[in-house]
């Protein structure tokens, strides 16, 4: 017997060898229950994402998908969740009011305290798309979005055009032509969220963060964290030009923080 997973296998076959990564989700939204995969509960549905994984990754050999499981804030979210071994990303699909341009950061932080952290957090699906400055000043770091189609993309009672060239000119989003070119080792891209008092760069090849302040008499702390919200470094009270150690980081998008007397300083660093 034939099933569905096997009939795709190929195509997935075909992008590996071409190296292509795909983000694949599979079973969405199903504690929601209107969906045939969640209508019997958590169990069999959690059954089902495993089988589907075993299938694709043991049968057939295919090691180039992202597995995005999409949960939700409810108190059971954590009894459909099929494991941290079968789970590379969390993702939320939310879809707010018209003219509701927040953050959803009550959502992403419930999600970042419930997984503990462990995995990156993406808003999965969304009708209104979030406002930019509300994602930075909430600190709300999902790691993309995917708006749904039809009116969700062209209507403009929901993202009118202003709303969409504020999101894809806004120095926080990262765009498909600002993604590093992941076969030059030395790349670095550095850009601040706005006007800063800060110069960053990276050595080669890429072993410290350089961080040289305006104010050479200038006292700061820095903060690195990744995509989840996740803190990963702590440097206190630090003065003038310094470097710090990156080599122990892999390699993807990391928000770099700098405190000095009540003024923060926010910059995306890829490496």
């Amino acid at each position: 017997m034939v099933s569905d997973i096997d009939l795709i296998a190929p195509w997935l076959k075909e992008l590996q060898e071409e190296g292509v990564p795909v983000l694949f989700r599979p079973l969405h939204e199903a504690s929601g229950g209107w969906f045939w995969w969640g209508a019997k509960g958590p169990e069999p549905c959690k059954a089902l994402w495993k089988l589907i994984f075993d299938r694709l990754t043991l049968v057939h050999g295919i090691n180039n998908l992202i597995w995005v499981w999409t949960t939700d804030a409810k108190d059971d979210n954590l009894d459909w969740y099929p494991g941290d071994g079968y789970v590379d990303i969390l993702g939320a699909d939310i879809y707010s009011r018209n003219g509701d341009y927040g953050s959803q950061v009550l959502t992403f932080d419930r999600l970042r305290e419930t997984f503990a952290g462990k995995k990156m957090i993406t808003l999965s699906e969304n009708g209104v798309m979030p406002d930019p400055d509300n994602l930075v000043s909430d600190l709300a770091g999902w790691s993309w979005f995917m708006t749904w189609t039809g009116d969700f993309v062209r209507s403009s009672a929901i993202n009118p055009l202003s709303h969409w060239q504020k999101i894809m000119n806004h120095d926080y989003v990262l765009t498909r032509d600002e993604m590093p070119d992941r076969s030059d080792p030395s790349f670095s891209c550095l850009e601040p969220m706005h006007y800063s008092g800060y110069h960053l760069n990276t050595d080669y090849p890429r072993q410290f963060l350089l961080v040289t302040p305006d104010d050479p008499g200038r006292h700061y702390d820095i903060r690195i964290f990744d995509l989840s919200g996740r803190i990963c470094g702590f440097y206190p009270n630090q003065a003038g030009p310094v470097s710090v150690g990156i080599n122990r980081y892999t390699g993807g998008i990391y928000i770099v923080r700098l405190e000095s007397s009540g003024t923060v300083e926010n910059f995306k660093i890829v490496f």
